[in-house]
């Protein structure tokens, strides 16, 4: 395993909320995380933090909004909004799939940050 942390940016501003996956091109158990605020990930394949397993990897990259559900004030039942449910890609939907994103990573016993570096192109 090698750990692995690192950034995701789109058109140079960082992205929040998006989902990493990278995925061995070898086979094997994927590694994801989640990107903060900041656009900062620290990824996870068996446990917190543990990073990715050594090797090739494709990467995808999916950040998706979605909108027009009502909640109530339990926060856990609701309907539909009346204008209906919207997604919103915030991510280009290409780099949501591993053939057509594009990114790939090394990873190895010691890592330096990953700079994903997406265009809205």
């Amino acid at each position: 395993m090698g750990k692995v942390s690192g950034v995701v940016t789109l058109d140079g501003v960082p992205v929040p909320n998006a989902s990493v996956m990278f995925i061995p091109a070898a086979g094997g158990r994927p590694a994801s995380g989640i990107t903060d605020a900041s656009g900062h990930f620290q990824l996870k394949t068996f446990e917190k933090d543990d990073g990715a397993l050594l090797g090739e990897h494709k990467v995808t990259v999916t950040c998706v909004e979605t909108t027009g559900f009502q909640e109530t004030a339990d926060g856990l039942s609701g309907g539909v909004s009346p204008e209906g449910i919207k997604q919103t890609w915030i991510t280009p939907q290409k780099y949501s799939l591993p053939e057509t994103s594009g990114l790939t990573q090394t990873v190895e016993k010691r890592n330096p940050e990953v700079k994903l570096e997406l265009t809205s192109k």
